[in-house]
């Protein structure tokens, strides 16, 4: 054992308002295991009671409560508090103000209070411990009567040993021993003395102010969880009213029940009990119409923690007395003229349910950008509760989505709208809420959503975020609407020259692209229609690239068939051309006749592990069907090909040749070919005839070679 130099501290805690009003009679329980001045292997001086919150005029009853006959014995402390004053000295004498005051308290308290130990056997209540004397000044003692005990004393089927200054009356069903077996220090005139502070024991009979009625009415209920209507709930407190009007307005109450605290009769979880309700039948005759019992009315004051409080108002009829508890019978419907509705015959023992505080998150799924704020189905969700309401870490999900049911791993939406969500029931605490599926056609909102939930009203408390908006009290969170481009590429290749000039600049050359086949009419335009090809460096050679503008594939271009692929493949082609000046064409210079054939299928795009959507891409086949001639051709130069690798259409002008011998102006290339071709010709047969004529004027005499 290890002595410890200060106190144990007793508290109770009554009803009183700020006013100082409350109930008139304030009953508590405690342990007889409680009431000792020990706590594991260490023992105090004693024990210190505090009152605190007891109303003005109010009683106050503690009944020591144990297995039938057990012994209480403990050491009572040196201080006393009586509504956040300590009194402990009141009983000195003194014309101060602050002397008068403390004694008119010190009165009050013991007057007041009244120390039930209704089951004991034995009760020893031993003076204070004094341990200063450990070191050597001779003040000790482990008995000593100065700590007094305030309030009046009933051991009504036990004896009672005191040690100490009582401060009430004393009533015993068994013997009453009072003595101080303990010397503790020698005083110069008095002499010998248990009290280190020269205070021996005495007994002051103050009166016990309250009522006790032994005949009174007992009113019992219990508290259960509503979910399953078994669950026990502790910590509600209650009213108790005479009147249904009284219960009503919350006016006049006789009496407040706490729960394991004060006013509750009973032991356990979830139950309460008040003994002392005088108002009842003349139980001498039979009960009747002519003789009713009376009816008193309850209701909640405080709820459970993390639960709601409930305004129902319920009724008790005194059919018994004593022991034998009155339950709960019913509720009182206030809306049909506070007709009195009974429980199931099930219920007999007044079990009054409680809903758990939680809260409700709606949502609203749109398009970014949209201010009529259209629903959009389609889209999943997961839930994630991170955190209780005191901070503890949680790790619990579910998955959301249109009317999904509520399950295990799921989350009810009880929102019949597609787009639109409302979960239910969730407990306080923290949550997130991220979109794992966007709607069909439109990118993933990758954001995580936090919110909380409010632990005394259920209210939802969104974190700010950029993209979640809330309007007139509707919450909307936005995705961008899925797109996908397009640039289709095109080459100028210039023949027999370099890039032609003007005005000391290069010539651009331009091209046309014109949507073609099925839906033509549906198919995405190029942001430029028209690319120009030129080239503003002189040492590039004459080969050009340009590309049309991006074009931009949504959902609205897919197929509403999903088709075997299940990607809701969609394909539009697009012819591209070499737009020929009408004014101004570039002198001698052949523009090509070539026409290509784009083919974009836009499709969507699936995670092949999960099955859901993620996106759109696209798939191009470029095919020349008309070459630089205007000859008709099939020449596919890319198939299937990513959006970034579309190959370019090339097409090739080649500048006539004007300045051959013998040959006019306005020939081609094909023809220039063949003039050559001719020259040559020419030359040998000029050739043939120089040799021919040489061979003459050697076989001829009379040419002067031959003679």
């Amino acid at each position: 054992m290890t002595l410890v130099n200060n106190e144990k501290l007793i508290t109770f805690t009554g009803d009183a308002d700020d006013s100082g009003k409350g109930s008139s009679l304030q009953v508590f329980n405690l342990k007889a295991s409680d009431l000792t001045n020990s706590i594991g292997d260490k023992t105090y001086r004693g024990v210190d009671f505090s009152f605190n919150k007891i109303p003005e005029g109010a009683s106050v009853v503690v009944n020591i409560i144990d297995d039938k006959g057990t012994p209480v014995e403990f050491n009572t402390g040196w201080r006393f508090w009586w509504n956040d004053e300590e009194i402990s000295r009141g009983y000195e004498e003194g014309d101060t103000d602050e002397a008068k005051h403390l004694r008119a308290q010190y009165s009050t308290a013991a007057q007041s209070i009244l120390w039930n130990f209704a089951t004991a056997s034995q009760v020893t209540i031993r003076g204070g411990m004094a341990l200063e004397g450990i070191d050597g000044d001779g003040k000790w003692t482990d008995d000593d009567p100065a700590a007094a005990m305030l309030g009046s004393i009933v051991v009504p089927n036990g004896s009672f040993e005191d040690h100490v200054t009582t401060n009430g009356r004393v009533y015993v069903g068994g013997d009453f021993e009072m003595y101080n077996p303990t010397k503790a220090c020698r005083f110069d005139f008095e002499g010998d003395s248990a009290s280190v502070i020269d205070m021996d024991q005495e007994r002051h009979n103050f009166p016990w102010s309250g009522s006790y009625t032994p005949n009174g009415s007992a009113i019992a209920w219990s508290k259960v969880d509503a979910a399953d209507g078994m669950t026990p709930l502790s910590g509600s407190s209650w009213a108790i009213y005479g009147s249904v009007e009284d219960a009503v307005a919350g006016n006049n109450a006789i009496v407040t029940v706490t729960d394991g605290g004060a006013n509750d009769y009973a032991s356990g979880d979830g139950k309460l009990q008040f003994n002392y309700l005088n108002q009842k039948a003349d139980l001498t005759a039979e009960i009747s119409d002519m003789n009713p019992a009376f009816t008193y009315y309850i209701k909640e004051v405080t709820a459970p923690e993390g639960y709601q409080k409930s305004d129902t108002i319920y009724y008790a009829t005194m059919n018994n007395t004593g022991e034998q508890v009155n339950y709960v019978k019913g509720y009182v419907d206030t809306v049909n003229g506070n007709k009195l509705v009974s429980f199931d015959d099930s219920n007999t023992t007044g079990a009054i349910t409680n809903t758990k505080i939680t809260g409700t998150v709606s949502w609203t799924k749109v398009e970014d950008g949209d201010a009529k704020y259209t629903p959009l189905p389609g889209s999943e969700w997961k839930l994630a509760k991170t955190n209780d309401t005191d901070g503890t870490a949680v790790d619990q999900s579910w998955t959301v989505s249109d009317q999904s049911k509520s399950g295990e791993a799921t989350w009810a939406d009880t929102d019949a709208k597609d787009g639109k969500f409302t979960l239910a029931g969730l407990l306080p605490g923290t949550y997130t809420l991220t979109e794992t599926q966007a709607p069909f056609g439109y990118e993933l909102n990758k954001n995580a959503y936090k919110f909380t939930v409010d632990s005394t009203n259920g209210s939802i408390t969104w974190k700010e975020n950029e993209q979640l908006s809330i309007v007139n009290g509707t919450t909307y969170i936005s995705d961008k609407c899925s797109a996908t481009s397009v640039k289709i590429p095109v080459t100028k290749s210039v023949r027999n020259t370099d890039w032609p000039t003007a005005d000391g600049s290069y010539v651009p050359f331009e091209f046309s692209i014109e949507a073609t086949g099925d839906y033509a009419d549906t198919a995405p335009k190029p942001i430029s229609v028209a690319p120009k090809a030129g080239e503003t460096d002189a040492t590039k050679l004459n080969n050009i690239t340009a590309a049309f503008g991006a074009m931009t594939f949504n959902k609205k271009h897919l197929s509403t068939e999903a088709g075997t692929n299940k990607d809701y493949a969609k394909t539009y082609t697009y012819t591209v051309k070499e737009v020929a000046p009408t004014t101004g064409a570039i002198d001698k210079l052949r523009y090509s006749k070539a026409e290509y054939q784009v083919a974009v299928t836009v499709k969507a795009l699936m995670d092949k592990t999960t099955g859901k959507y993620t996106g759109l891409t696209t798939s191009t086949t470029v095919t020349q069907v008309k070459d630089d001639m205007g000859n008709t051709v099939s020449n596919t130069i890319g198939k299937d090909v990513a959006p970034d690798a579309i190959p370019a259409s090339t097409f090739t002008n080649v500048k006539v040749l004007t300045d051959l011998p013998l040959t006019g102006a306005g020939w081609t290339e094909n023809s220039m070919l063949l003039v050559g071709a001719g020259l040559m010709l020419l030359s040998g047969i000029a050739a043939g005839a120089y040799w021919f004529a040489t061979k003459r004027r050697q076989d001829d005499p009379s040419d002067g070679a031959g003679r």
